[in-house]
C-alpha cells in the first residue's frame, strides 16, 4: 500500500467488534483499511457519536504513536508493521480485560495438513524457530 503524506493524518473514529467485545479506535483512515485486511473475523464500523477512543494511533513527526490507558506507554515506531504489531498487542490486552476468564498465552501457531498446531514456551525458547522449520 502506497502511503501519501497528505493522507497520513486523515483520522477516523470507529468501533472494532469481535470475540464478544467492542473496542473504540481513533486512527488514520489508511490504518483502518489495514485493519480491515488483517482482522477479518472482526467487524469494523464507523461511529456517528464522538466516543473517547480506547486505542489511538497517531502519525507525528514521521513516527507512529499508539496511546491507550490500559498499558504502559507504547514506544513510537517509524515502521508501519511494528506499529500494526503493537496495535494487535493493545487490542489483545483490551479484549482479555473484557472477557471473563480469558487469559493471554505466549505462543506461536501454524497450520499443517489441515491441523492447527500451537507451540508454547517461555520468551526466547525457540517457538518461532519451530514454526519456521
Amino acid at each position: 500500500m502506497a502511503l501519501k503524506s497528505e493522507n497520513l493524518n486523515d483520522m477516523a473514529l470507529f468501533c472494532l467488534k469481535g470475540l464478544g467485545v467492542s473496542i473504540t479506535v481513533q486512527a488514520p483512515l489508511f490504518f483502518r483499511g489495514l485493519l480491515r485486511q488483517t482482522l477479518t473475523a472482526w467487524k469494523i464500523s464507523s461511529l456517528d457519536t464522538p466516543n473517547r477512543p480506547m486505542i489511538m494511533v497517531l502519525f507525528e513527526n514521521g513516527d507512529f504513536t499508539i496511546k491507550t490507558d490500559l498499558m504502559k506507554p507504547v514506544p513510537s515506531r517509524s515502521d508501519l508493521i511494528d506499529t500494526l504489531n503493537e496495535f494487535f498487542l493493545c487490542l489483545a490486552y483490551l479484549s482479555v480485560t473484557r472477557i471473563k476468564g480469558a487469559k493471554l498465552l505466549h505462543c506461536a501457531a501454524f497450520n499443517e495438513d489441515k491441523k492447527n498446531v500451537v507451540v508454547f514456551g517461555k520468551k526466547n525458547a525457540g517457538k518461532s524457530s519451530v514454526v519456521l522449520s
